[in-house]
């Protein structure tokens, strides 16, 4: 197995950070307080993979390649303050610079995984009214490219979304070899 080449926290991991499975709290017209819904694909993760998850899975790759490090920063300092709340030093458990390589490292991850998202959760709820309950079970279990392909046909900022993700996919994963 391999190892990291830099500290690694592993905490449990919600994995599925996007708007459905966000709650806020608003106040005068800002967010105050926000929970997130929907544990059924927390696993024991690095700490990094939400925060990976709520940047590339929630905006547009030109919005997260404009804030990215913004976003990572702001989270590390975030996370630190609620950490004191419970007397948890999170520079002794982890460092920036040890939080940014992971972030790095782990980036694939949400890179890749943001295809399949973006595949799923831009599908139009509108898009399965006239499914059959036959027509939906091909949809989540089997091969759904016809759908997809269908739906790109259709639908040009789902086929745009979904083109843009998997190009940024390609890209990242290209720069890396």
């Amino acid at each position: 197995m391999e190892t990291s080449p830099f500290t690694t926290l592993k905490v449990l991991s919600h994995r599925d950070v996007w708007k459905n499975n966000l709650m806020f709290k608003i106040e005068n017209e800002t967010p105050s307080h926000c929970v997130l819904l929907d544990f059924q694909t927390a696993r024991y993760f690095p700490v990094t993979i939400d925060v990976l998850m709520a940047v590339i899975c929630t905006t547009r790759k030109a919005h997260h390649e404009e804030f990215y490090n913004h976003y990572i920063n702001f989270y590390y300092e975030a996370l630190k303050d609620e950490l004191k709340k419970f007397n948890i030093e999170l520079d002794t458990k982890m460092t920036l610079e040890s939080f940014l390589k992971s972030c790095d490292y782990h980036k694939t991850f949400a890179v890749v995984y943001n295809v399949i998202v973006v595949m799923i959760t831009m599908i139009p709820q509108e898009f399965f009214v006239d499914f059959t309950e036959d027509q939906y079970r091909d949809f989540a279990e089997g091969d759904r490219s016809k759908f997809i392909m269908k739906l790109m046909d259709e639908d040009l900022i789902y086929e745009e979304c979904l083109i843009e993700a998997v190009e940024s996919a390609i890209e990242y994963i290209y720069k890396l070899s």
